[in-house]
């Protein structure tokens, strides 16, 4: 391998971020919306989800605003377990 090359891994449980998507994008195609919108949005919540679980582990969000594609306005409030 050469030194401006590096071999990276990620893991991460998809069946976590995208369980429950099919019922939600046939509801968003029954909406109206069409298949690159309906995979843009449930794309970026699944992306959110990730993000948010791996820096605000101890707290849950309450209200999310989908500002634009890929923009989010979160308020989280902290888990009573913790």
């Amino acid at each position: 391998m050469s030194k401006k090359t590096k071999n990276v891994k990620f893991s991460f449980d998809t069946g976590l971020l995208l369980d429950g998507v099919s019922s939600e994008y046939q509801d968003m195609l029954d909406a109206g919306f069409d298949s690159e919108e309906a995979l843009h949005h449930i794309a970026g919540d699944a992306i959110l989800r990730y993000h948010l679980d791996k820096k605000f582990p101890k707290w849950n969000p309450s209200y999310i605003d989908v500002r634009e594609i890929g923009s989010y306005k979160v308020e989280l409030e902290k888990m009573e377990s913790y």
